[in-house]
């Protein structure tokens, strides 16, 4: 089996019942969801949950398989939504380019870095507008990150990756 998963992961109830998790000693130990794509002049997720209503806004793409899927679905139960693959920056820019979504919503520290690849690479719109953030990130909910150990690992060892 494995030992650790290494990567930062959204702590929830069920990943708690499966595994133990360190505390991260580097940041981002934390990292609400945040919105990003072409979309403008959203303020907040009921107005884009009213813009969707109204027709002038089309569904949020989620990362499939994501933990915080389950999260938005239940909480936010009037947005439409929709998952895909958005794993890497290229994939995320083709579904803000080509794809059926305008706005994806990730972790904030992964939507950091996907627009920070994307300045790089001097590709900062997709469709002639502007990618970036779209209001401001859900400090609730979803926010712990950790790294994912056995139920059977020693406490030692656990705390040994803390630091």
């Amino acid at each position: 089996g494995t030992d650790f998963y290494l990567g930062m992961f959204y702590i929830t109830p069920q990943r708690r019942l499966r595994n133990k998790f360190t505390t991260p000693f580097a940041p981002p130990a934390e990292g609400g969801l945040q919105l990003f794509g072409t979309a403008t002049d959203i303020d907040d997720m009921d107005d884009l949950i009213q813009q969707q209503k109204d027709g002038r806004q089309g569904p949020v793409c989620l990362l499939e398989n994501a933990a915080y899927v389950e999260y938005v679905k239940a909480f936010f139960s009037e947005l439409r939504t929709r998952e895909e693959d958005f794993s890497s920056t290229e994939k995320a820019y083709q579904i803000l380019n080509d794809g059926p979504c305008d706005i994806i919503m990730d972790s904030k520290p992964k939507v950091g870095r996907f627009l920070k690849s994307l300045k790089e690479t001097d590709r900062c719109q997709a469709e002639r507008k502007p990618i970036g953030y779209i209001g401001p990130s859900l400090n609730y909910g979803l926010t712990q990150f950790g790294i994912g150990v056995r139920q059977d690992m020693p406490e030692e060892v656990i705390v040994t990756i803390d630091y």
